[in-house]
């Protein structure tokens, strides 16, 4: 590998860092358990009016701070104040900003230009209004393993694409349920037509008899399901009828038809 390759590759690696690393936060935290630490602390000091609401109570702490001589209840006090400053922030700036985004959104939906969002952005040029919409909607965002998504274009574009081919990937599969659907359900049919010719013993005409009985009414996932193991349990007697008396069940045209699409079936789902 050439010197001049090498710099290229660490240059793009030092590149896509910034991407790649996670938002340090403090995480999901019980306010209200902090802040009735806090209260209990500010109470044992005479000072008993704290406020319930969380900016309103660190407001409070702030100004009575010096009532709390004891030195470990007060730095246990402040790191539960800077604990709890943090958690705002983070709760703050994501709510500003995901209301922020809708705002935008609602903005380019009435038509306006990237150029008329400059000013309310706080931006200098339509770029940037572009670029400070897409950070805006990393706050309605998180990531493949359900961590906050990093305030920049290119994470916010990654998340977008994964989310777009995880619903693309989602109508595939429905898609190909309901077409599994039809098919079970037309292959039931059509085998249980020649119910009487493929009834060989007691075994296949008691699985034909269960098929019958969930496809007069076969809606759900779990019936379909049941529906295609009657069918397979069926089909796997006729063959072994077939084998023990060595020739095959002597039927119509239109019942081996039907006795063929439903072999292909069975085997199809335990990947014969």
């Amino acid at each position: 590998m050439s010197t001049s390759r090498k710099k290229r590759t660490s240059k793009n690696t030092a590149a896509a860092a910034p991407l790649q690393k996670k938002p340090v936060t403090v995480g999901q935290i019980d306010t209200s358990a902090l802040l009735g630490e806090l209260r209990a602390a500010y109470a044992r000091v005479g000072a008993r009016k704290m406020p319930d609401e969380l900016l309103g109570a660190l407001q409070y702490a702030e100004r009575h701070q010096a009532k709390i001589t004891d030195v470990t209840a007060a730095r246990k006090a402040a790191l539960t104040r800077v604990l709890l400053w943090e958690h705002l922030r983070e709760q703050t700036i994501a709510q500003v900003d995901r209301h922020q985004a809708r705002a935008v959104d609602a903005a380019r939906e009435a038509g306006a230009e990237w150029a008329e969002l400059v000013r309310p952005l706080a931006v200098g040029a339509p770029s940037g209004a572009y670029n400070k919409a897409k950070r805006l909607r990393a706050a309605d965002l998180t990531d493949s393993t359900g961590r906050p998504v990093r305030r920049t274009p290119e994470a916010v574009d990654a998340v977008l694409a994964y989310q777009a081919e995880q619903a693309r990937a989602a109508v595939r599969r429905q898609a190909a349920e309901e077409r599994r659907r039809h098919l079970v359900l037309r292959v039931a049919r059509e085998l249980l037509t020649h119910r009487a010719e493929l009834a060989a013993d007691e075994e296949c005409e008691y699985w034909l008899g269960e098929a019958e009985t969930v496809l007069a009414d076969c809606r759900t996932p779990t019936q379909l399901v049941s529906l295609a193991t009657y069918l397979e349990a069926a089909v796997r007697h006729i063959q072994r009828h077939e084998q023990h008396t060595g020739q095959p069940i002597p039927v119509s045209e239109a019942a081996a038809a039907a006795y063929a699409a439903a072999r292909a079936l069975t085997a199809n789902d335990s990947g014969e």
